[in-house]
């Protein structure tokens, strides 16, 4: 047995501080006892064999992704300030990774740290700049943050999105808050045979379509003075 006498140990499990990033997770005693004997690298108790302070490129995305799904899981326990310590230490490995960005993006927003939301999202765009995600994303930051002209321009060149309904709600959302509603009506009318199609074809949901009905009717009422 020696040296390996421990794997037969109870498998018991505790808070401690990740071997990279400090941040306090759960992890099995003796996988931590094992991972730091062989120098690897250690994340929610997963043994990664890999050398931790030279990865390769393919161990960097491995980690990357590690880090990612770990801070996504902290997200949703409302761990935020937990979870920006892991998305940025999944950009510290792969510094491409858009759904890095977004997802430290919205830790840091709902951190009321604006300023920074706003450069990640940045930093998403410019790595994909046609990302749909990240530029509905920085709409929305947009518009809530009173920067509709941007969010309008934004939200202008997405060309056939895969998420065209998103796309004409935001729209519509942006400029009615800007107290453009005729040009609201004209955009979403002018888009409605698509949006039906679309809707049609299921690639449109129906709650969501159903809302856009809602906007465009509430639209051509205002139009008519009816509310």
């Amino acid at each position: 047995m020696g040296r390996y006498a421990d794997r037969e140990a109870p498998m018991q499990k505790e808070f401690v501080a990740c071997e990279m990033c400090k941040a306090s997770v759960r992890v099995c005693n003796i996988a931590l006892h094992m991972a730091k004997a062989h120098g690897m690298a250690m994340i929610d108790g997963e043994k990664l064999a890999v050398d931790a302070k030279n990865p390769s490129e393919e161990d960097r995305r491995r980690l990357s992704r590690l880090y990612l799904e770990r801070g996504l899981a902290l997200n949703g326990e409302k761990k935020h300030k937990e979870a920006v310590a892991f998305f940025q230490k999944a950009l510290e490995y792969d510094e491409r990774s858009v759904p890095a960005c977004l997802s430290l993006a919205v830790s840091l927003e709902t951190m009321r740290q604006y300023s920074k939301t706003e450069e990640v999202l940045g930093k998403a765009l410019a790595i994909e700049p046609s990302n749909e995600e990240a530029m509905l994303m920085m709409a929305d930051y947009l518009r809530f943050h009173g920067k509709s002209g941007e969010a309008v321009s934004l939200l202008s060149r997405m060309k056939e999105p895969a998420n065209i309904g998103k796309k004409y709600e935001k729209l519509a959302y942006v400029l009615m808050q800007d107290g453009q509603l005729g040009e609201a009506k004209r955009k979403l009318a002018a888009a409605w045979p698509e949006l039906r199609q679309q809707f049609e074809s299921g690639h449109v949901e129906r709650d969501l379509y159903l809302r856009l009905g809602s906007i465009l009717f509430t639209l051509f009422a205002a139009d008519h003075g009816e509310i």
